[in-house]
């Protein structure tokens, strides 16, 4: 389980009222796969991510837009459960030393251009909100693994949140930020218990 702060500003209003509830779903959904397995997932198309973001191929990645929309697999599927599944088991497959770490290194950095790639096919901040907030997602110093915020971030602005989102901000970059920027709700730190 994880610990998550979040910060909103005193009486607000418009379409981040529901925005908690929204983030908190999306976590608990993500946890709950995670404690239920996968079998909801297509296991073929799981498995052949894995393959083509661990193989030796590039841009091989390509191939699965064509393989999901013939399974008939929505984008925000891709991005919100089969990426995220996919990175757990190549996570899973380093941790039994089946694969090094150049290769997971690799195999991530391949589902997070994926995840770049599906951005530009759904809805993003240019929708907003009609109140022009904007959702101040941080990755705190020293965190390693960013695809989870990319997800959490995909799916937010696929729901017409506006989300900025800073990796390793100093002091004086958060306070440049909250000074310039309308920012109605933080999520700013997610750890395992009992670390840091």
């Amino acid at each position: 389980m994880r610990d998550i702060s979040v910060e909103l500003e005193h009486g607000s209003t418009g379409c981040l009222d529901g925005f908690v509830g929204l983030a908190l779903e999306a976590i608990g959904r993500l946890v709950a796969r995670r404690m239920n397995g996968v079998a909801e997932l297509q296991t073929v198309l799981v498995n052949r991510m894995v393959e083509l973001a661990t193989g030796p191929e590039l841009g091989a990645m390509d191939l699965l837009f064509d393989e999901f929309r013939a399974a008939h697999v929505p984008v925000e599927e891709m991005a919100t459960h089969y990426i995220p599944e996919a990175a757990r088991q190549i996570g899973a497959a380093w941790d039994s030393d089946r694969i090094g770490f150049a290769q997971v290194t690799i195999a991530i950095s391949r589902l997070q251009e994926l995840l770049h790639a599906l951005q530009t096919l759904v809805t993003a901040d240019s929708v907003g909100c009609a109140n022009g907030a904007t959702v101040l997602l941080i990755v705190p110093p020293g965190e390693q693994h960013t695809l989870g915020a990319l997800i959490v971030a995909m799916e937010l602005r696929r729901r017409g949140v506006s989300v900025r989102i800073v990796f390793a901000p100093g002091l004086s970059d958060l306070s440049r930020l909250m000074a310039t920027t309308r920012i109605r709700c933080r999520f700013d730190h997610c750890r395992q218990h009992g670390q840091g």
